[in-house]
């Protein structure tokens, strides 16, 4: 049983990867800024998903009614900073999707299973690490990266405005339906905290675009020798069953919305220059896929518990 502290880009997918997830129970919900009766309404009507094939009810507005010890709640998914204050109110482990300088780092599919049962709070690597540690373990076991650049093309987010206006940071003013953003990332430097044999062999820029849901990861790396079709079509049946996808169909972005993988390799969009330099494309949901990962992490936690 599970619950999910604020109800919004990561934890409302959360919820609704929860509900098609036979072994995990959704018990509480948190976020102390959303109306109660708004909460039912984003939940059952997504833009981008469509309409929730169920009924959502809200039975009370004052959260001092429920009886959070009767919910018998475990596992948490903080999408926020306040880990410590969930363990406080009665979680047994928290699953963290936002940053945190504290809790060890894990990514499913790549470096999971050195998970411990006396860790209380654990970090999920983010929607573009997941991607791209993914792949990166695939290719990197089979036929060795030396070093590599990446791109991601970043879908926007909620903290980008569609108008011009006030913002915390100078570029986040801007209206992003016009405009396209440039920055760093530390996707790369995640990667390197979840494999350590690739720390400080990669490093890379994101582009901000006006897109919804689905990012695109441009990896372009230096091989030890080159022949990566094979070896990832074998990760698929396992150990990346369900964590990574694959396809050789000419599909765009949108095509994999509603899709439940960390990532999509598409190697017909590559490029391959020579048998050592090589340009490797894959699709991600920054949003749904993540947050389907993140209850397949919780589900894995509980198992080995």
């Amino acid at each position: 049983k599970g619950w999910s502290n604020i109800f919004g880009g990561t934890g409302k997918p959360v919820i609704g990867a929860v509900f098609s997830h036979y072994k995990v129970d959704a018990v509480a919900v948190k976020d102390n800024f959303i109306d109660l009766n708004y909460m039912t309404y984003m939940f059952q009507f997504e833009s981008i998903h469509g309409k929730l094939k169920g009924t959502v009810k809200a039975k009370s507005r004052d959260p001092t009614n429920i009886k959070w010890g009767d919910a018998a709640d475990e596992y948490a998914v903080e999408s926020k900073a306040e880990g410590c204050a969930l363990l406080e109110a009665g979680a047994k482990k928290i699953s963290i999707s936002t940053h945190s300088t504290n809790a060890l780092k894990f990514g499913i599919g790549v470096n999971h299973e050195k998970y411990e049962n006396f860790l209380k709070t654990v970090r999920n690597a983010s929607c573009r690490t997941s991607c791209l540690a993914s792949l990166a373990r695939v290719i990197h076991d089979n036929v060795g990266i030396v070093e590599g650049l990446v791109t991601i093309v970043y879908a926007i987010t909620a903290t980008k405005k569609t108008l011009p206006g006030p913002a915390g940071k100078l570029w986040h003013d801007r209206g992003f339906p016009e405009h396209y953003s440039c920055f760093y990332t530390d996707a790369t430097k995640v990667v390197g905290m979840v494999i350590p044999e690739l720390n400080r062999e990669h490093t890379g820029m994101a582009f901000h675009v006006p897109t919804h849901k689905v990012s695109v990861v441009d990896l372009s790396c230096c091989l030890k020798y080159y022949n990566i079709k094979k070896p990832v079509k074998q990760a698929l049946e396992d150990p990346l069953k369900g964590i990574l996808g694959f396809t050789e169909d000419q599909i765009v972005t949108c095509n994999i919305k509603n899709d439940t993988q960390s990532s999509t390799f598409d190697p017909g969009t590559g490029v391959v220059l020579n048998d050592h330099l090589v340009k490797f494309i894959f699709k991600y949901g920054n949003e749904f896929g993540y947050s389907n990962m993140l209850v397949n992490y919780m589900s894995y936690i509980a198992l080995k518990e």
